[in-house]
């Protein structure tokens, strides 16, 4: 006990603070991953715990994945001295609280696993994304989280169950598919229908009577509308992670005669794209001022665009061929990147120019970090490409890619490692240095995200081979 005591497990954050960051979550985490009942879970902590009892554990998970979106300002506060190391502290607390077995109810172990899976700084970190998804997919079947829940159940309970799988799923195969690896959940360990908007928890206080977030002041949480947006983008992108999920396993030894798995998915992509409600697509807003309500929304849609390009870039880099010796960038230049994949490479920069048009960019996930890399990979290709169409081109976007990244900086360390990496690699400094004399190899993410063509050609035209 005096250990936790030490480690100030037991210290929260004052009440504004505490209710900012609830406020935060319930904005800028919870619709990327419902897994929670918001009404029990605030009325818990508002109550001081004679309405319900809040996990420690979940508590500090909640508090670190909202305080990537809170901006430290002018707080006479020491919890927030800067975004990345308020993070930490509260990633060391719940950390410290699962090491030491405080909580017993799988659920919520779940829960706030899912949670941790948004601390991944360091590759030589043990505990990474991966880590907190192999707990959390080991809780989950061993309670049958994997298929559909126990109709006596309580029908909250019910729902919860089934966004809390879906969750887990979509979790695991995104950063899969951000750093090009096998996911774990495979589709045949799960029996479970996809999401309707009937699994989701709608907080309307003109029908309850009762509004749990009014003496937070967000206003947001209590339309329905913006709520049911967020869930219906929820429900598409679990859609979405399917498709993926397909995409990751497709490799050299299925290709069947007359059967092209890459081309499958790529035609199921476009047709899920073309079936996406009117308040699911992206559309770049026409103005720059916007609420904090439209922020979110926008860049969930965004990030909804980007995952779609994305998948649809994926697709393109893996019908090249990945082995074979790489003669020069000028010679791979011609092939890569080719039309299709400088369009999606554009689009991309495009959405994230106007998510930082508007001041949006903070509302993006950690993920967003690894899926800029291809993108900037492409662009310093078409900078040092000799065609001074390119260049023109692959400058200005480099410039806006860059700038996102600074941005994500100030929250994710990874990205700002990135960011000053690629900085003084097309810059370079006042002294004259190249990239490889204070750098001996590129930062480790982008081993994690480029193929193995793209990385070599990277390290050619940065001057490493």
């Amino acid at each position: 006990m005096e250990y936790l005591v030490g480690k100030g497990v037991f210290n929260v954050p004052d009440m504004a603070l505490r209710n900012e960051l609830l406020v935060t979550f319930v904005r800028n985490v919870h619709p990327y991953m419902p897994l929670l009942d918001i009404s029990p879970f605030v009325e818990a902590i508002e109550s001081n715990g004679k309405r319900g009892k809040v996990s420690l554990l979940l508590f500090h998970a909640v508090m670190f994945s909202s305080s990537a979106f809170i901006e430290p300002g002018n707080r006479d506060s020491d919890w927030l001295v800067s975004r990345k190391q308020s993070r930490q502290g509260f990633y060391e607390k719940a950390k410290i609280l699962y090491n030491f077995d405080i909580e017993t109810d799988r659920i919520v172990l779940i829960q706030a696993a899912l949670l941790l899976t948004y601390w991944h700084e360091a590759p030589d970190d043990p505990k990474d994304a991966r880590y907190w998804l192999e707990i959390g997919l080991s809780c989950a079947v061993s309670i049958g989280l994997n298929h559909e829940p126990d109709p006596t159940l309580p029908l909250a309970m019910q729902r919860l169950r089934r966004r809390l799988w879906w969750c887990l799923y979509t979790r695991d195969q995104l950063v899969a598919f951000t750093l090009r690896q096998a996911p774990m959940i495979r589709g045949d360990i799960q029996n479970l229908s996809l999401l309707t908007l009937n699994d989701f928890e709608f907080l309307d206080p003109i029908r309850s009577g009762i509004d749990v977030t009014n003496h937070l002041g967000f206003k947001v949480a209590r339309s329905i509308h913006y709520q049911k947006q967020w869930s219906q983008i929820f429900i598409e992108k679990t859609k979405f992670c399917t498709i993926v999920s397909q995409v990751l396993a497709v490799d050299g030894s299925n290709m069947m005669a007359g059967c092209d798995p890459l081309k499958i998915c790529d035609t199921r992509l476009d047709r899920w794209n073309a079936a996406l409600p009117t308040g699911v697509q992206y559309q770049p807003p026409t103005y720059l001022e916007i609420s904090d309500a439209e922020r979110s929304l926008l860049a969930y849609q965004a990030w909804l665009r980007i995952l779609f390009l994305a998948a649809k870039s994926l697709l393109c880099r893996l019908q090249r061929p990945q082995r074979g010796a790489i003669i020069s960038k000028r010679a791979l230049l011609p092939d890569f990147p080719d039309v299709k994949t400088q369009d999606t490479i554009q689009g991309i920069t495009n959405i994230t120019e106007s998510l930082d048009s508007t001041d949006s960019i903070q509302y993006l996930p950690t993920t967003a970090v690894a899926l800029l890399l291809p993108v900037i990979t492409v662009h310093i290709l078409n900078i040092r490409s000799g065609n001074m169409d390119l260049w023109t081109a692959g400058f200005r976007s480099f410039h806006c890619c860059l700038k996102v990244l600074k941005r994500m900086g100030k929250i994710y360390m990874i990205a700002e490692t990135v960011a000053h990496f690629l900085e003084f690699a097309i810059c370079g400094d006042t002294l004259g240095h190249k990239v490889v004399e204070i750098w001996p190899r590129a930062p480790w993410l982008f081993e994690k995200v480029l193929t193995n063509n793209e990385l070599r050609c990277l390290h050619r035209t940065l001057g490493y081979e």
